[in-house]
């Protein structure tokens, strides 16, 4: 890979590009990536230490990711994926199974997933589409808009506005001190509201 460092003396530079690395390790649960980052000197003023990975595995590749302080795209995956990340925007778009999503402080985008969905989402907004499966949401201090499930959808909902929309299966929602702008739902709707608004 390409490693490139922008600073006032050439020797820090060099210093910084020598102690930047990655690690890639198989442990029992599968293979792992780290970035190994130098320590910073109190003589150094540090504007943006950035690393981007751009990785092309098998499309049947069973993924989890762990990540914190970045932004992720994951697309054309064919089976299940898990996703953990903080602090940063995450995007899932065109998976095949399964999607688990636990994320917090960023933006979190699914698109067109094809089986059941969980997202645990803290702090941060949320844009959901496109579920053929069930979807299974429990989302606090943001604004989400779910539309186009095929299966039954699970909010609970605290702290932010809510739009769904063209859900097949049936709602169960439990919010607190949010609104909610619900509009075809097939199933039918069970709502249990606390400080809050349903239209």
């Amino acid at each position: 890979g390409r490693i490139r460092v922008r600073s006032k003396s050439g020797e820090i530079s060099q210093s910084i590009a020598e102690d930047t690395g990655v690690a890639l390790k198989e442990t029992r649960e599968g293979w792992t990536l780290e970035t190994i980052r130098p320590k910073t000197r109190r003589s150094w003023k540090q504007r943006e230490n950035r690393v981007d990975y751009e990785l092309w595995v098998p499309t049947a590749l069973l993924l989890t990711i762990d990540t914190q302080h970045s932004n992720v795209l994951l697309e054309s995956m064919t089976g299940a994926q898990s996703v953990k990340g903080q602090h940063g925007n995450l995007e899932l778009r065109s998976i095949g199974g399964r999607a688990d999503v636990r994320h917090e402080h960023g933006k979190v985008t699914l698109n067109a997933i094809g089986s059941a969905a969980t997202v645990t989402k803290r702090h941060g907004d949320l844009s959901i589409r496109d579920i053929q499966g069930f979807l299974d949401l429990n989302q606090e201090h943001g604004a989400a808009t779910v539309s186009q499930v095929l299966g039954e959808v699970t909010v609970v909902k605290r702290h932010g506005p809510l739009d769904l929309n063209q859900i097949r299966g049936s709602v169960a929602l439990d919010q607190e001190h949010s609104t909610a702008d619900i509009q075809s739902v097939e199933g039918g709707l069970n709502s249990r509201r606390r400080h809050g608004s349903l239209k």
